[in-house]
C-alpha cells in the first residue's frame, strides 16, 4: 500500500528535484529529526511549500522536509529549457574527484554510464540508464569523430569483443574528455589520447543541446 501511495502521488503531484549534492529530510521544517539522507537528482512528490522550505512524500508513507535551497520544483508536465554544452559540463565538474560506484547513480558515487544519465537528466534530457543502448537506443544522431562538439558522448567497446559497449564519457572540447573511468578511480577530466591506448573507441551520439 505505501508504494501505491507513493506512486500515485508521484502521478499526481508536482516533483521536488534535490540540486544539491546531498541533503537530508527531516521531520519538521527547518529542523525536527533528520529521517532521510537524499542525494542530487533525488525525485520525491512535493505536498506543500512553507517558509523556505517544501514538504516531500516518502516511499515509506512518511512526509519530511526539505529546504527550498537544496531543490527545484517540477511543475507537471513542465519541460526544463535545452541546456547548452557547457551547462551539462558544468553539472558534471561539479564531481570531480568523487570516487567511481559500479551501478551508481548518486552524489554518494556514480558509474560511467550512471554518470552520464544522471547530469544529462538533471537538465531534462532524458536517456537510457546503461552505455550500450545510450550509444544504440538513445535516438540521438551518431557524429563522425572529426566532427566531436563539447556535450557530445563518446563510447568505447571491450578490445575482444568490438560490439559490447564497456564505457562512456562526455566530450569537454580540446580532444579530452569528463567521465567516471572504473573501480578505484575517480570522476575525471583526461585527453581521449591517453584513456583509449587500446584503440576500442566505437562512436559518438549527440544530446539535443542549445547553442552558447
Amino acid at each position: 500500500m505505501h508504494d501505491e501511495r507513493f506512486a500515485q502521488l508521484r502521478e499526481e503531484h508536482d516533483t521536488v528535484v534535490v540540486t544539491a549534492d546531498k541533503a537530508t529530510v527531516t521531520s519538521a521544517a527547518g529542523g525536527g529529526e533528520d529521517l532521510l539522507a537524499v542525494s542530487f537528482e533525488t525525485r520525491l512528490p512535493l505536498l506543500e511549500e512553507k517558509d523556505g522550505h517544501v514538504r516531500v512524500a516518502l516511499p515509506d508513507s512518511e512526509d519530511g522536509w526539505l529546504s527550498e535551497d537544496s531543490v527545484k520544483v517540477l511543475k507537471r508536465g513542465e519541460k526544463l529549457p535545452t541546456p547548452t554544452a557547457e551547462q551539462v559540463i558544468e553539472t558534471g565538474k561539479r564531481f570531480l574527484g568523487l570516487p567511481y560506484l559500479w551501478a551508481g547513480v548518486s552524489s554518494y558515487g556514480f558509474d560511467c554510464s550512471g554518470f552520464t544519465y544522471s547530469i544529462f537528466r538533471h537538465h531534462g534530457i532524458d536517456m537510457p540508464r546503461d552505455s550500450g543502448p545510450q550509444l544504440r537506443e538513445s535516438g540521438f544522431p551518431s557524429v563522425e569523430r572529426e566532427d566531436w562538439q563539447p556535450g557530445d558522448l563518446l563510447f568505447f567497446s571491450f578490445q575482444a569483443d568490438p560490439d559490447r559497449i564497456r564505457h562512456v564519457a562526455v566530450y569537454v572540447g580540446d580532444g579530452k574528455i569528463l567521465h567516471s573511468p572504473e573501480s578505484g578511480k575517480t570522476i575525471e577530466i583526461v585527453t581521449v589520447a591517453s584513456y583509449d591506448t587500446g584503440n576500442t573507441y566505437a562512436g559518438a551520439v549527440r544530446p539535443p543541446l542549445a547553442t552558447a
